[in-house]
């Protein structure tokens, strides 16, 4: 009865999932839609043209817009066999939360994992034994992409914090640690946030 449950559960899990990927594909092509509507209005003007300027360094710090470029891959997965009954072999959440932060400060300009863009306030946390991504489920093995130049990338983050766990994990209990470069890898823009509580500063003017 309880795999039966378990088994129900994970099919409910995966439709869900088919449908809110079928909206984020539809949110995505409203959004670019409207991007180039409005890219067409401000072009109209000096002014217009400044506003977009500032829009796109806006959106980009807040992974709203796709980006693509050359970059540096690194993929990290459990290590071979483990089925779940050797925790030791397993990537956890904190073990992609301090790749992504070392690879940040290695100069990255935008990540995402497994296709999934990172904002300054993605979550990445664990529900039961899957890993979320801003509340998404994602499976192994994991594909860390760092868009920036790939050298100074990998040479910024060889031997940093991040590098040197990661580098412990696999000689330790063999999980999976590779990197490759990549001169034109993609990542879609992020899902738009819902602000819940911010407000207008009283006087602030504007």
């Amino acid at each position: 009865m309880a795999a039966k449950e378990r088994a129900r559960l994970i099919d409910q899990i995966h439709a869900r999932t088919g449908e809110t990927d079928a909206l984020q594909r539809r949110l995505d092509g409203l959004r670019a839609d409207t991007g180039r509507e409005r890219a067409g209005a401000l072009e109209r003007s000096a002014a217009g043209r400044r506003v977009r300027r500032d829009l796109a360094a806006q959106a980009a710090a807040a992974a709203a817009e796709p980006a693509s470029g050359p970059g540096l891959v690194v993929t990290v997965g459990d290590a071979p066999g483990d089925g779940g009954g050797d925790s030791d072999g397993r990537v956890y959440d904190q073990d992609l939360q301090v790749l992504v932060n070392g690879l940040w400060a290695a100069g990255a300009t935008a990540i995402g994992i497994n296709g999934r863009r990172l904002t300054p306030v993605t979550a990445i946390r664990t529900a039961g034994e899957a890993i979320l991504v801003d509340y998404r489920p994602l499976t192994g093995p994991y594909e860390v992409t760092a868009l920036g130049d790939p050298d100074r990338v990998r040479d910024a983050f060889a031997g940093s914090a991040a590098d040197r766990r990661l580098r412990d994990l696999e000689e330790r209990y063999r999980i999976r640690y590779d990197a490759r470069r990549t001169s034109g890898a993609r990542l879609p823009a992020a899902g738009a946030l819902r602000l819940r509580y911010a407000a207008p500063v009283p006087g602030a003017g504007g």
